[in-house]
């Protein structure tokens, strides 16, 4: 498509064009992953029109907080340092080998920060949305969020 853009999260306030640009966002497994979640949120949320929605999906402070998956990445960061050793260790720690992608995911990225609900919701408010909702609030084990808001109009 030669309507798409390479774009950094940081780089939207740079960019009045994206703000209150879009009907709806959709945010997932983006802002855990960045030096500073928050400001990424906020950047994100501004790109949404009033009336608009935004999704986003953050890990929860459940699995991804928890001391093995702590000590899988501590180990996978220092230990492994070609593409090969990266691949044999993530196939080594799945259960499933056809798990392996979800691994490399979660193990890959140098920030993984988890974000309690009432935080994603406070920011939520903060950017002006209201309607705010977990969808999988529900779920027994929440490894993530996926919380959905409407931007006041």
């Amino acid at each position: 498509n030669p309507n798409t853009s390479r774009l950094d999260i940081f780089e939207i306030p740079t960019r009045p064009d994206l703000h209150g640009a879009f009907d709806f966002a959709l945010c997932w497994g983006v802002v855990m992953c960045t030096h500073n979640p928050k400001l990424a949120f906020e950047n994100v949320a501004s790109t949404v029109k009033p009336g608009g929605s935004l999704y986003v999906m953050v890990y929860a402070p459940t699995y991804h907080a928890s001391d093995e998956v702590r000590e899988m990445r501590r180990r996978f960061h220092r230990e492994c340092q070609t593409i090969d050793q990266k691949m044999k260790f993530v196939a080594d720690v799945a259960e499933d080998i056809n798990n392996a992608i979800n691994y490399m995911d979660m193990l890959n990225t140098f920030y993984n920060w988890t974000i309690p609900e009432d935080v994603v919701h406070q920011w939520f408010k903060s950017a002006g949305f209201d309607d705010i909702v977990t969808l999988n609030k529900a779920e027994p084990y929440n490894g993530a969020w996926h919380v959905l808001g409407r931007k006041a109009a």
